[in-house]
């Protein structure tokens, strides 16, 4: 029992050393932000667009910002709690088998894609958690009272990322129907599923729409599959070799899910199988190991679950000692020698890695590196005496320096890299966002690249209409194209007309059944 607690204080200590924030996580905490200052569930004052792609993460930073109006180091302390949460869970709850817990948390300590996603200031943490809890209830159910808490716990996973359903949806399907649905268990996987269906009912009242514009921003892309397929295949080849640990416990997850657990539990390796699929289909990501983080908590859980895989048959009792210890060897050697654990991390890292060293050739890169030198935790407490003495924002980033300049300029902000910027820039600018996150008008737009010039998956910058940056800071229609200010009307009428008017009702329907897909050819 105290090797276990040590072992989990020393997953504590790595996250400690390792922990920051990325810019993307501020799109988020902007739209808490202008929540605590009267402007509503919006990016943009004035705009109901949703720009950030985790309404259950977002509901979080909400409180946050309202207890302590800030988010750094608060979410912080969040996202080591989650972690914290998941990996108590995966030491001492899941299995009898204190060795092979050990093991396993030692293994995701020295997982680059666990530790670096375990802060981050993403939504990585709270699914981590959920999907760990639905493993382990997909193992103990028994009851339709069950049925509808594990119908909950996938509500919740909606509630972190749609796609991530794509992760419990088969296993939660398998079990209904392995209890021989009826009115009584409909009833209740309806009553679980109640707070992702009273989401999307908000969402398409308040917003317009089912989904995060995140999604027709970064899926409303016109690249040829082949060339994303191959792209989505580099995601998983980036984390083989930077991060092999990663894969390999998710792979003995599998394994041991396949070989030792119940057909629910089969049917999440299944859920599985097809979340890798879609991340192909995407073309993965460009944050190293972001959308593999949570799945190996999963895996992890999964793994320790049914540990009675390593009891190998052609083993003598003696035997098994002596090969746990040649893995723990080999844990320990990896988690010293090998350069992308994190082990040995340190404030020094990322120090002197721009974009060229940071990002490789497929435009993947090793994010924490980019960010931690002015928002890893460790500097901000070495640097601590000099941010207070300088008044630097928290991060002192470059790009949130930026931010609070232009809070005190009365121009409009034109950017791509939009989180620390639009954070510290105020609640009260507008921010014309080239990638279309937070653009409800650019992200309709269809992402077409430009032959000869290399697109960077995840960062489709759109080209902006000739008339369209007027337009926006006048609000006189200025287009020299005629066709796309039907559009644009229509995305104006949606987020910014009144919520129950029909004009407005009549528009989005119209966005949804692709109405004025017609005028985009132009």
């Amino acid at each position: 029992m105290l090797l276990v607690v040590g072992v989990i204080a020393g997953f504590v200590y790595v996250l400690v050393c390792t922990a920051w924030q990325c810019d993307d996580a501020f799109i988020a905490f902007r739209t808490a932000q202008n929540f605590w200052h009267g402007k509503g569930l919006v990016w943009n004052p004035g705009e109901r667009v949703q720009a950030y792609t985790s309404p259950l993460w977002l509901m979080i930073s909400v409180v946050c910002y309202g207890l302590f109006r800030e988010v750094y180091f608060s979410m912080l302390a969040v996202s080591m709690l989650l972690s914290l949460v998941c990996v108590f869970i995966i030491g001492l709850r899941t299995s009898t088998n204190r060795v092979v817990s050990i093991l396993t948390v030692i293994a995701l300590s020295a997982s680059a894609s666990v530790i670096d996603y375990s802060t981050s200031g993403l939504e990585n943490p709270l699914l981590s958690l959920l999907l760990v809890l639905f493993v382990i209830r997909v193992k103990e159910l028994r009851t339709q009272k069950s049925l509808a808490y594990l119908s909950f716990l996938a509500a919740l996973v909606g509630l972190v990322r749609l796609d991530a359903l794509l992760l419990v949806l088969p296993a939660l399907a398998w079990t209904a129907w392995q209890g021989r649905i009826n009115l009584k268990s409909f009833l209740y996987m309806i009553l679980g599923f109640s707070p992702l269906i009273l989401w999307e009912m908000f969402s398409l009242v308040y917003y317009g729409s089912f989904v995060p514009n995140t999604a027709y921003a970064k899926l409303n892309i016109e690249i040829p599959r082949l060339a994303l397929y191959k792209q989505g295949l580099s995601y998983f080849v980036d984390s083989l070799t930077h991060d092999p640990i990663t894969l390999s416990i998710i792979a003995m997850g599998v394994i041991a899910g396949i070989c030792k657990g119940k057909s629910a539990t089969r049917f999440i390796v299944f859920g599985i199988f097809l979340y890798f699929l879609y991340l192909i289909r995407i073309g993965g990501d460009f944050m190293s190991g972001r959308f593999f983080s949570s799945v190996c908590y999963a895996c992890a859980a999964m793994f320790v679950g049914h540990c009675e895989l390593i009891r190998l048959s052609f083993l003598r009792d003696k035997a098994r000692p002596f090969l746990l210890g040649i893995a723990a060897s080999g844990l320990v050697l990896y988690g010293f020698l090998f350069p992308s654990s994190r082990w040995l991390s340190d404030a020094d890292y990322g120090k002197g890695m721009g974009n060229g060293s940071a990002v490789s050739p497929t435009g993947i890169a090793d994010e924490r590196a980019f960010y931690y030198p002015r928002t890893g935790l460790l500097n901000i407490w070495k640097y601590w005496p000099e941010i207070k003495q300088k008044n630097l924002p928290i991060p002192p980033h470059p790009w949130a320096v930026h931010g609070r300049k232009f809070s005190q300029s009365n121009k409009m902000i034109i950017i791509t890299a939009i989180g620390f910027v639009g954070y510290f820039t105020g609640p009260d600018k507008h921010i014309i966002d080239v990638g279309a996150l937070g653009d409800p008008f650019l992200s309709r737009l269809p992402f077409r690249p430009i032959p000869g010039v290399k697109w960077r998956v995840g960062h489709y910058e759109r080209l902006i209409p000739e008339g369209y940056i007027e337009t926006r800071m006048t609000g006189i229609d200025s287009f020299s194209n005629r066709d796309l200010v039907q559009l644009y009307n229509a995305v104006q009428n949606v987020t910014t007309g009144p919520l129950f008017s029909t004009g407005r009702w009549r528009e989005i329907w119209r966005l949804h059944t692709g109405h004025y897909d017609n005028l985009l050819d132009s």
